[in-house]
């Protein structure tokens, strides 16, 4: 992945962390936004221009620089203090989802005998949140990710699979 899709990426969850719950579309209406184009930009189909990116920022009363660097504090005016937890409203992980995500990381791994180092574990387990989030319509819908569980499960345990039938292909080369 280069720096560029990876900011990208950033920026896509940065937008869908901002709809909190809210459809795409509603989002887009309170914006200003001709929601065709919200949601392009959100899929990542188009890089959004200055003026979207303005109405964007004022709707979810955010700054400009965080939502397009994710630099500085989230809200207008905030000082920046990297210790200061988020205001409840705003959207963060879900503890019941990642709590059956978790759950569904460490039965596959255990069931394909696979045993991962703490922080292995730890990327892992963001992958496969991040992985949920971005296969769900609504990221903020809690019964519509819960109900993608076994989706994420036969996925891992799909790559699981192929890794130990290609041994080698994941590996470092010196």
């Amino acid at each position: 992945m280069t720096v560029q899709d990876a900011n990208r990426k950033a920026f896509i969850e940065r937008l869908r962390a901002l709809l909190a719950g809210r459809s795409a579309r509603s989002f887009a209406l309170e914006a200003g936004i001709p929601p065709t184009t919200f949601t392009q930009v959100l899929s990542g189909e188009s890089d959004p221009r200055r003026a979207t990116l303005a109405a964007i920022a004022k709707a979810a009363n955010v700054s400009l620089d965080w939502l397009v660097e994710g630099q500085g504090p989230m809200r207008k005016g905030e000082a920046a203090d990297p210790t200061r937890q988020a205001p409840s409203s705003t959207p963060g992980i879900q503890a019941a989802v990642f709590k059956e995500v978790s759950r569904a990381v460490t039965r596959v791994h255990e069931e394909e005998g696979v045993k991962l180092p703490p922080d292995a574990l730890s990327d892992e387990l963001t992958r496969a949140y991040n992985a949920l989030l971005e296969r769900a319509e609504d990221a903020g819908d809690r019964d519509e990710l819960l109900s993608l569980v076994p989706w994420l499960e036969a996925r891992l345990r799909k790559r699981l699979r192929e890794a130990r039938a290609a041994p080698g292909d994941g590996k470092r080369r010196a």
